[in-house]
């Protein structure tokens, strides 16, 4: 309640034609001020199901609170085709036209596999000492449960029983909401001398040419940008078969889309890239 009233103050005080809200909460609370204050156009930007993944009751609170959202705002945008026909069937929109389409992307000339080469001193494999040869898989975002980390590890730790010369890139920030577990993060740091958290890095092009592989095991998405960036750079990628991957990636062209949740898959998916280099290059060349 403070919030919206602080959200009507400083509406009351700029008078925008426009209030442009995204995120469920932030757009609830400015949603419902600028309905209060009406504001003429009134924009929800959805980058993600966040029920997606829910169960029970939690889930029944948020697609209500959609709905809610979606209702008092003059135009929605969603940032992937499969999530707003996902919306439209799931929420039963009526008012398709509110809908638009605003698709996601990314600039090629800056994910341009080209400006790399593997002797590259800066290259991440260069600068951890990791052999040529060795095989890399990435992984690219927040290490939260909901980004698939469980399941991504325990893939890592069976088929390093297997392969030796496997490493795991993680780059990305350990998060406290949606936190893993305690086991997650101590097999992450500690777990053995394949396992690199890298951090929060800025040079992204650098990251995809240092990986073989990059594997992003989501429970939900908007829309799989680093999938995307990944392709770019030749790389193939192995993805859950959900809202938003399905825009990003060609299951069986341009990488392999498995179960959410699947362990088994993933494993199964992640070893046909290792034991396949031709596949792995024309899956990339298709990226």
């Amino acid at each position: 309640l403070s919030c919206i009233g602080n959200w009507r103050t400083i509406i009351k005080k700029i008078q925008p034609k426009i209030v442009h809200v995204h995120t469920p909460k932030a757009s609830l609370l400015g949603m419902l001020a600028s309905c209060m204050e009406r504001v003429p156009i009134r924009i929800y930007h959805i980058h993600g199901c966040r029920y997606y993944a829910s169960r029970g009751i939690a889930r029944l609170l948020l697609q209500q609170m959609e709905r809610c959202i979606i209702k008092m705002s003059t135009k929605t945008f969603l940032v992937s085709n499969s999530l707003r026909n996902y919306y439209i069937h799931e929420l039963k929109i009526s008012n398709e036209e509110k809908l638009a389409l605003v698709e996601n992307g990314i600039d090629c000339s800056i994910f341009d596999p080209d400006q790399f080469t593997s002797d590259d001193p800066e290259n991440f494999r260069n600068k951890l000492g990791i052999p040529k040869d060795s095989f890399v898989i990435g992984f690219a975002g927040r290490l939260v449960v909901d980004k698939g980390i469980n399941e991504l590890l325990l893939a890592f730790q069976e088929l390093s029983k297997k392969y030796s010369h496997i490493h795991l890139f993680l780059a990305g920030s350990i998060e406290k909401l949606n936190a893993l577990s305690p086991q997650a993060v101590d097999f992450i740091k500690n777990g053995n001398d394949h396992t690199h958290l890298l951090g929060y890095i800025r040079d992204m092009p650098r990251f995809y040419s240092s990986i073989d592989l990059l594997v992003s095991p989501t429970y939900r998405e908007g829309f799989g940008l680093t999938l995307a960036e990944a392709n770019a750079m030749m790389k193939p990628v192995v993805s859950s078969n959900i809202v938003g991957c399905v825009d990003a990636i060609e299951n069986g062209v341009t990488g392999m889309l498995v179960p959410v949740k699947d362990v088994k898959s993933i494993i199964a998916a992640i070893e046909r890239y290792i034991r396949d280099p031709e596949l792995r290059r024309q899956h990339g060349m298709n990226g």
